[in-house]
């Protein structure tokens, strides 16, 4: 997820220093935070509970909606007040926050130990039976 948010930053930054290939850089930037977004749920699925992980999901969708809908008004604010390259410095700037608070989420298997494991095996295989 993390990977998909450094190259968005990194084709937010080239559009904005190099305005003649807009185009592209704004299609690999849309595409690499595709691929972050589509990462997600699956992730979620992995780490965190139902409960959390349906109510998470949920909220998640209704502001990137929202973001998703106020985009357009935003890049318009930028378009008419400020240089119109000016948005893509707001794109890189939102990937690279994203970016740190991706780093921050927990790992599946972050800090527990083999004998851990071993236990929750041994649980799931009592369920089972």
């Amino acid at each position: 997820m993390a990977i998909g948010f450094v190259f968005s930053s990194l084709f937010a930054l080239l559009a904005y220093l190099i305005s003649s290939q807009l185009t592209l850089f704004n299609g690999l930037m849309q595409g690499c935070i595709t691929i972050s977004y589509i990462i997600l749920p699956i992730y979620d699925a992995e780490i965190y509970p139902t409960k959390i992980r349906t109510i998470g999901i949920g909220s998640g969708y209704t502001i990137s909606r929202i973001g998703g809908i106020t985009a357009p008004y935003i890049c318009e604010f930028f378009f008419v007040y400020f240089d119109m390259i000016t948005s893509y410095l707001l794109f890189f700037i939102a990937s690279v926050i994203c970016i740190y608070i991706s780093h921050k989420l927990p790992y599946e298997t972050h800090q527990t130990t083999l004998d851990n494991v071993d236990d929750l095996t041994r649980e799931m295989d009592l369920l089972k039976s």
